[in-house]
């Protein structure tokens, strides 16, 4: 969504000096959300070995197991949660980035946004019918049936085990 207001025209030396900011801003966002979702993999690896270590072992566990499967579901949901406000911050710059190039009369080229408007050309070519089977494949899917497939998971596991002890 545009923003348009002809009389906050930046001078050059303002937007370049937003411009590095702003992308600096996005830059931290994005690597710090892909840091996160590399310790949350790495964190739920861990713990889901734990439990099939244990489940190896006598059998005696299974209390701790459900526990691990309960705490699998419990850390899906505060990294979606965390992964869902980076998301927000991203977002922010992104719109930030877009008012900035809006600046600027850069014509379509071969009907689809100027190639330096990289964010507009993102859109279009993540619209409902520029991908297969109306499946958008953005980080944000993939992350999402991550949380969801360990969160559910995790659950179904430790009230299962539950259920049984």
């Amino acid at each position: 969504m545009p923003i348009h207001n002809s009389s906050a025209r930046l001078t050059d030396d303002q937007e370049k000096i937003f411009r590095t900011q702003i992308w600096s801003y996005f830059a931290l966002h994005a690597a710090q959300r892909m840091q996160s979702f590399q310790f949350y993999i790495t964190l739920e690896t861990a713990l889901v070995g734990g439990a099939i270590l244990l489940a190896k072992s006598d059998g005696s566990h299974q209390c701790w197991i459900a526990v691990i499967g309960a705490v699998v579901s419990l850390l899906s949901f505060v990294f979606w949660k965390l992964d869902g406000r980076t998301r927000l911050l991203i977002k922010n710059a992104e719109l930030a980035l877009n008012y900035l190039d809006d600046q600027h009369n850069l014509p379509n080229v071969n009907s689809r946004p100027h190639p330096l408007r990289l964010f507009k050309n993102d859109e279009v070519a993540n619209s409902p019918t520029s991908h297969i089977w109306n499946i958008r494949l953005s980080y944000s899917n993939c992350f999402n049936i991550v949380f969801a497939i360990f969160g559910i998971g995790g659950a179904g596991f430790a009230l299962t085990l539950a259920l049984l002890v």
